[in-house]
């Protein structure tokens, strides 16, 4: 018996002792799982021992036990092998492959779970890539597929009248602003995992279709709301406010209560708070936002390098570069009018997601060379929230 907290010989650490038993293995380790510590602070499991896991805490809580670490990072796809895999979690091992189809659907479920895990970690990691920077300069908010109705301060009054009924200071007065959000839209894909994969331990194919397939949903929400930032062409969402579709960039006050669009401005410093201003007033000097996003286009020949290092050297400003944006005007017209756009873009737009990514098992794609089709999805929409959060500058 070691000096271990968690006696590994004797306890299973079955899901419901994970967050304690990932903490004690940090710091004592598990000989039975070979975990060790690693120089960023994780953990690192050998998959080696599978099987020995499996026999000592049994299927099922070993299946549970490798998905919440897959969810937390202790353990990553890569260090996977869907051949080690197949071979511990069907009965006979990898005689049965070739029998996947026959066998039943107690039998094949965990091997079949924890390949989900696996793909749905990889999908997901690929769509929150760190280069999708306009996606993450946004608010997610969870949305009904028909869309949410949103509540804004209102345009024109003070905020405390507004919010506060003074003869009832204890009843809040409903707020006469509100935003309708769109429809959210539907992508969907198939990944198959072949018995030639499997057989062949091509687990780095079946890594790389996932990652595809999370891309792919990864530009479609970058390019959805860099077109409603854009606000160029009819690709934008509508812009519904109390229930009427509206002007999101306006640049007179006869047309909405905000100014947020503008010409002639360079973008330098000077210009830049001189949209700062049109926010300050837009906003009355209330609920000013702490940071400002500035987005431009990679190719923008009018931003000077003395620009990018005041905003960079600021405390509250950001500069942000996309070459879709970039593609995006130039398509429209190329000798128009350049543009670009200051705010704080996590008040002034939102992606509205309808429960994330969801991978199901299909049973439409049936194939006899196929372990298991996946059905993976992505639904979600671009919305306009606040115009008074942002300025549509054109150079």
């Amino acid at each position: 018996m070691t000096n271990n907290p968690i006696d590994t010989s004797m306890t299973p650490i079955s899901p419901a002792n994970l967050a304690h038993a990932v903490a004690m293995i940090k710091h004592y380790g598990d000989e039975r799982w070979g975990v060790s510590n690693t120089a960023d602070g994780g953990i690192a499991f050998d998959m080696h021992d599978l099987q020995n896991r499996i026999d000592q805490d049994g299927v099922s809580n070993t299946v549970q036990f490798l998905i919440d670490a897959l969810k937390e990072g202790y353990i990553k796809p890569e260090e996977f092998s869907i051949r080690q895999l197949a071979e511990c979690f069907l009965p006979d091992g990898l005689a049965q492959i070739n029998a996947i189809g026959t066998l039943s659907t107690e039998t094949t479920a965990p091997l079949m779970t924890l390949l989900g895990a696996i793909v749905e970690t990889k999908v997901k990691e690929a769509f929150n890539h760190k280069d999708f920077v306009i996606a993450k300069s946004v608010q997610t908010l969870p949305s009904h597929p028909q869309g949410e109705r949103i509540c804004l301060f209102p345009f024109t009054e003070d905020l405390s009248g507004a919010v506060l009924d003074h003869e009832n200071p204890d009843k809040l007065v409903e707020l006469d602003q509100y935003v309708d959000t769109p429809e959210v839209t539907h992508r969907g894909l198939s990944l198959a995992i072949t018995k030639e994969m499997v057989l062949k331990d091509q687990t780095h194919v079946l890594l790389q279709l996932a990652s595809k397939v999370g891309l792919a949903f990864g530009i479609s929400k970058e390019q959805q709301i860099i077109n409603a930032i854009a606000g160029v062409d009819n690709t934008a969402p509508p812009f519904v406010l109390n229930g009427q579709e509206k002007v999101f960039y306006a640049m007179q006050q006869s047309q909405m209560p905000w100014v947020n669009r503008s010409t002639n401005m360079d973008l330098n410093i000077e210009s830049i708070f001189n949209a700062r201003l049109y926010i300050s007033e837009n906003l009355r000097v209330r609920n000013l936002p702490d940071h400002y996003d500035i987005l431009a286009t990679t190719r923008n020949t009018f931003l000077s390098m003395d620009t990018v290092n005041q905003i960079e050297g600021s405390s509250d400003m950001r500069l942000i570069r996309s070459e879709y944006l970039w593609t995006k005007v130039r398509m429209i017209s190329i000798t128009g009018p350049l543009y670009w756009w200051i705010g704080d873009f996590s008040k002034a737009f939102a992606y509205m997601e309808s429960g994330g990514i969801t991978l199901l098992e299909s049973d439409t794609h049936v194939d006899t060379n196929h372990v298991v089709c996946f059905d993976i999805s992505e639904k979600g929409v671009a919305a306009l929230i606040n115009p008074l959060y942002v300025v549509q500058c054109l150079v």
